[in-house]
C-alpha cells in the first residue's frame, strides 16, 4: 500500500471528524465562536469545557493546551 493510499480510507475519515470532549487548559482570545459555537463569546477561559475533532485534539493536547475528558 501506497503512503497516498490511506487519503481514502474510511476509518481515517471517519476518525478525523470524531468530536473529543476537552477542556481548556489556557485561555483562548479571538476564537472562542470559532472552536465552541455553542459560545456566547468570543474568548474562552481557562477550565472551558468544549468538543473539538479529534485532528486539532491531538495536537493542542499534546501543546498542553487541552487535556483530554
Amino acid at each position: 500500500m501506497s503512503s497516498g493510499a490511506k487519503y481514502y480510507d474510511l476509518h481515517d475519515i471517519l476518525a478525523g471528524e470524531t468530536a473529543i470532549p476537552c477542556t481548556l487548559q489556557t485561555h483562548v482570545n479571538s476564537c472562542g465562536k470559532l472552536l465552541d459555537q455553542s459560545s456566547e463569546h468570543d474568548n474562552l477561559k481557562k477550565g472551558h469545557s468544549l468538543d473539538i475533532p479529534l485532528w486539532l485534539a491531538n495536537d493542542v493536547a499534546a501543546r498542553n493546551m487541552v487535556t483530554v475528558r
